[in-house]
């Protein structure tokens, strides 16, 4: 399962440096079920030429890399086939909103991983699941599924694991 497209190292020295990609003009991102974002270490993404990013299927992408972003030619986004406006040229915040809009318009079914479980489990999410009826989780290394999160979920119907280590639901 791909978590990120470049990887981060975790040496600090990389962390100042600045990565350039100055010929590509189309990135798409697609059928990526365990992809969380592009870079998850904190380096600087000039992409020059970027005009079109497709990002379809990857339903954990919350947003893009942690470090500086410039994406001076690209305008919109392909988002779950949807184009959507990279307004400021703030590409995560894009992602971020159109993956709220998302979740927001498809609320009956709801895909978490296993960071976003524990968020809910500790009390973080104090959100009403009322009306969700499909749950996946998804990319979940915990060995069990606290009941706990599961009672939020009161017109659950179905729910969906994807490559988890659950020995124990309940």
């Amino acid at each position: 399962m791909m978590i990120e497209i470049l990887e981060n190292e975790g040496d600090a020295a990389w962390s100042s440096e600045q990565v350039v990609l100055n010929n590509l003009n189309k990135l798409p991102l697609e059928h990526l079920d365990g992809l969380l974002y592009f870079c998850s270490g904190n380096y600087s993404f000039n992409f020059p030429s970027l005009e079109e990013l497709i990002i379809e299927d990857c339903p954990n992408m919350k947003y893009f890399c942690q470090g500086m972003l410039s994406t001076p030619m690209l305008h919109k986004v392909n988002y779950e086939r949807k184009e959507v406006e990279n307004e400021e040229n703030d590409l995560n915040l894009t992602i971020q909103q159109a993956h709220k809009e998302k979740v927001d318009s498809n609320i009956k079914t709801l895909k978490l991983n296993g960071r976003d479980i524990m968020v809910i489990w500790q009390g973080e999410f104090q959100e009403n699941f009322c009306i969700i009826e499909t749950l996946g989780l998804i990319t979940d290394e915990h060995t069990y599924i606290p009941i706990q999160i599961l009672q939020k979920f009161v017109s659950l119907e179905n729910l969906i694991l994807t490559v988890s280590s659950y020995e124990e639901l309940f």
